[in-house]
């Protein structure tokens, strides 16, 4: 696996020339079992902290836990409420009640949270979208979901500046703008072959969109930009919550706990079992697939963990594991066309595609 002079010489120029940038968050894993909050690794999914939050005070069944400012808000399916914690203390600080009912997922764009919701006690819509004023911690709206305004939500996601909302009825993902009008079903699925049930989606770093499926065929789907479906992994029993790790592979959550999924075998491993997982979602920054090493020293023992800074570490660590034939690091793209669905997803084999994504992911650094 040998490269012409002129495009090593690039990625060494990258690599003294790009700029410092934070390494990918550790994750917040939401399990109703306990009713905790979980905290673990953004690069490989290792448990950091099993009780990050704990919410075992609370009631119901807590399912979608985000950072809102300097707080971390925790949708509650059965108690009807949004409830607020302090980030930096992990004490409750109080809920958000009203005009919500069997609430599940939920995104949060700038000031405007918007909540899936599907019943009708408290004065809530029924099927739909209820949006929350952040400054204010009320509630302010709804929409509906959907072309024909029927559609039952049971999460939602920011994407190219508009909203992914899927649909466990009809079981499509729709696109809808940041004011809730109906802009077009990006995944039409047919519930057989296809998704059924869809619970979490997630953005990856390729900008491909994984969605957890609850209901047979149960699995982790993938779906390109254009809505098409680029893969299926069966594994997992009632999916619920899935995620991108930095290290390239996916975590995942079920009824029966926390799973790591490997791009490059499809094969689940276990975590933690034992506990009903939730959703999952960043304690920080957004992953950062460039962060590889704090070293280029092989003998230092921070070669080979992310420090939180994209620089020459970095490049001359990759560069390592691919002379090396490391799958693990070095599998990174089936493709170096950013057009091409295979871009930035492992396909068991490393050559120039590799090479050229690790460049291009380096030398745009991390949010």
């Amino acid at each position: 696996m040998r490269f012409g002079c002129k495009a090593v010489l690039a990625l060494m120029s990258a690599a003294v020339a790009a700029p410092s940038a934070l390494a990918q968050p550790d994750l917040m894993v939401v399990q109703s079992t306990n009713r905790h909050v979980m905290l673990v690794s953004g690069f490989d999914g290792s448990v950091i902290d099993p009780v990050f939050i704990d919410m075992s005070a609370e009631a119901g069944t807590p399912i979608h836990a985000l950072v809102v400012g300097d707080e971390v808000w925790v949708t509650n399916q059965t108690t009807d409420a949004i409830q607020r914690y302090d980030l930096a203390t992990r004490t409750y600080i109080a809920s958000i009640t009203g005009a919500m009912d069997n609430i599940r997922g939920f995104e949060v764009v700038g000031n405007t949270a918007y909540v899936s919701n599907a019943g009708t006690q408290n004065g809530a819509p029924g099927l739909a979208v209820v949006t929350v004023d952040v400054p204010s911690a009320s509630v302010t709206g709804f929409w509906r979901v959907g072309p024909a305004l029927n559609g039952n939500p049971f999460d939602v996601l920011l994407w190219q500046g508009n909203l992914l909302v899927n649909d466990i009825t009809g079981n499509n993902i729709e696109v809808h703008d940041l004011s809730g009008n109906w802009i077009r079903t990006l995944h039409n699925s047919d519930g057989v072959s296809g998704v059924d049930f869809p619970e979490q989606m997630v953005v990856t770093s390729a900008n491909t969109i994984l969605c957890a499926g609850f209901s047979p065929p149960i699995g982790i789907f993938e779906y390109d930009a254009n809505g098409n479906q680029i893969n299926y992994w069966p594994v997992g029993n009632g999916n619920r919550g899935v995620a991108e790790l930095g290290n390239g592979d996916i975590i995942f959550t079920s009824g029966q706990g926390l799973f790591s999924l490997s791009r490059a075998t499809g094969l689940a491993t276990p975590i933690v079992t034992g506990i009903s997982g939730r959703y999952i979602s960043l304690a920080g920054a957004p992953v950062c697939r460039a962060d590889l090493s704090g070293s280029s020293d092989p003998n230092d023992p921070d070669y080979g963990v992310p420090d939180g800074n994209v620089d020459a570490a970095d490049f001359f660590y990759y560069l390592d594991q691919f002379v090396a034939g490391n799958l693990a690091v070095a599998d990174l793209s089936g493709s170096s066309d950013p057009n091409d669905p295979g871009y930035g997803v492992p396909d068991g084999q490393i050559d120039a595609a590799d090479f050229f994504y690790f460049l291009d992911i380096f030398v745009a650094g991390c949010p």
